[in-house]
């Protein structure tokens, strides 16, 4: 599945959709610069990594915050909230990886409130 979703200016493209079968899912997140991103959030049944591919994006890991840059990464264990922004001046993109997938629906209801 590689069809780009827009919720705002966010674009998440689905790389691989594991909803279905309860295993791992991948997308690519498309974060420009000031946009509005959904409140922090907990995943209780599921862990998610952040991988940064372009740009840099401000990710928040429970009380820890750090601004990652190109090939940087962070993790977030089962019910930890995350939260993450893009307060700098280009563009962030980052690989979103998901264990197990919450699948392309939930992602962007929560991208919603």
């Amino acid at each position: 599945m590689t069809n780009e979703i827009k919720v705002g200016r966010l674009a998440i493209n689905y790389l691989v959709d594991g909803s279905r079968t309860g295993s791992l899912g991948m997308f690519e997140l498309t974060v420009p610069p000031g946009a509005n991103v959904p409140p922090a959030h907990s995943h209780s049944n599921n862990e998610e990594s952040v991988y940064v591919l372009a740009g840099a994006l401000r990710y928040s890991v429970g009380a820890e915050t750090r601004d990652l840059s190109v090939g940087q990464t962070m993790s977030t264990p089962r019910g930890v909230v995350p939260a993450f922004s893009n307060p700098f001046s280009e563009t962030a993109r980052a690989l979103i990886v998901l264990s197990a997938d919450i699948g392309v629906v939930l992602r962007c209801r929560a991208f919603h409130r």
